[in-house]
């Protein structure tokens, strides 16, 4: 139906468009609003034409569409090697829209090397045709295509690629699954938390917060820290569920993002991992730099516990506790406790616990990271065991190169 006058301060347009594929004339038949009907036949094709009930006039002939442009060969080479470079050609052309319809056969290619190549092609163009063949290629059949197109699209930084991103955490591929977790990991990254796709990546945050209890350690893991880095409330929960898991390294990964999350939530829940004491020396590292970011104030007396080896840390002995100490100077989150204290933390345990080799070369390598010459480590280059003086002139020698003698 043609209706006139149902604009606001404006109207529609008038003229009706009617598809006639390969038709050179047409019948038209109209229905008046009095209810009366006309019909005219044999009205030539492409032209517009003025109806009234006295009569058709036929404006100029609509012009054809001009003729397409010469086509690139519809056939590809025969081998693998060949058809790399055909598509690569046709993915660096200056008309890319051109030859979409010709890079689409790339997607049904038989060898994957070659649907690889493509997607490395694409990959580099970061054009808008190129983005709609790599979201093509994230249903690939081999997962490592499809993983190679999930880094490609994400680097194209997109807000509209997002939704098709997201699927990607369902995929059947763990490699696929880890690679769009790192993906949103980097979209909330530092500096560009406030730059990269600013709107929909927070659309990631429930998928991550699922994917933390993935079948594949690598997706948690990638999971994990991309929550870290999105430090949003929303991944708190999920986090503190894993502090008891039975995989060091992820409880250990999730300890770390609760402390760059920062939401005091999870504090009576790490303060428990704490007590637990079934720690290791990286574990009891990460925790207490957490702890210094959530809960700073009471945490000096703790750390000196720790040190000494005593209350609810008397059970653990000296060479975990420098271990721990170590770990968090070679922590990039580590800065966050003051170099001096974590040296006289150091020989707080030394001086308190059995004085074994193992031991000593602790304090040797926490010495010479800290920065710290001291007696304890002056006495170290005297010890009986070769491997103890060898760390502890390391540790001189860190401290300061240019001390020939010493």
């Amino acid at each position: 139906w043609l209706t006139k006058g149902m604009g606001f301060l404006s109207d529609g347009d008038p003229r009706l468009h009617f598809g006639l594929g390969e038709s050179d004339r047409v019948q038209i038949a109209v229905r008046w609003p009095n209810g009366s009907h006309s019909t005219f036949r044999d009205v030539p094709a492409d032209a517009y034409v003025s109806v009234t009930p006295d009569g058709i006039t036929r404006s100029t002939a609509v012009p054809l569409p001009p003729a397409p442009a010469p086509r690139l060969s519809s056939v590809a080479p025969e081998t693998p090697e060949d058809r790399v470079g055909y598509f690569r050609a046709l993915a660096s052309a200056d008309a890319p829209a051109a030859v979409y319809e010709r890079l689409l056969g790339a997607l049904a290619d038989p060898s994957e090397d070659v649907r690889s190549a493509l997607v490395d092609a694409l990959s580099g163009e970061q054009r808008p045709e190129s983005l709609r063949l790599l979201l093509r290629f994230l249903e690939d059949a081999s997962p490592n295509v499809a993983a190679k197109a999930v880094d490609a699209v994400c680097a194209y930084e997109e807000e509209r690629a997002v939704r098709f991103l997201l699927r990607a955490f369902a995929h059947a591929s763990p490699i696929v699954r880890e690679r769009a977790a790192a993906c949103f990991g980097g979209y909330f990254e530092g500096i560009r938390q406030q730059k990269v796709v600013i709107h929909r990546k927070h659309l990631a945050i429930p998928y991550l917060a699922q994917a933390v209890d993935d079948p594949d350690e690598r997706v948690r893991i990638a999971a994990i820290r991309a929550l870290a880095a999105a430090e949003n409330f929303r991944g708190v929960q999920p986090l503190v569920a894993l502090l008891d898991s039975p995989e060091a390294k992820i409880g250990n990964e999730a300890i770390r993002a609760l402390g760059l999350i920062r939401d005091r939530y999870a504090l009576p829940a790490l303060r428990e991992k704490l007590a637990s004491g079934d720690l290791q020396a990286d574990g009891y590292a990460q925790l207490f730099i957490a702890l210094t970011r959530l809960d700073p104030a009471s945490l000096d007396a703790t750390l000196l516990d720790f040190a000494a080896g005593r209350d609810r840390f008397a059970g653990l002995d000296v060479e975990l506790r420098l271990g721990a100490l170590l770990a968090i100077l070679r922590s990039p989150e580590g800065v966050v406790i003051p170099l001096g204290q974590i040296h006289m933390l150091a020989k707080t345990a030394y001086e308190a616990g059995k004085p074994t080799d193992a031991a000593a070369i602790l304090f040797a390598r926490i010495a010479g990271t800290s920065g710290m010459n001291d007696a304890v480590l002056a006495s170290l280059t005297r010890a009986k065991t070769a491997a103890v003086r060898a760390a502890a002139y390391v540790a001189r020698f860190t401290i300061a190169p240019a001390d020939r003698a010493s």
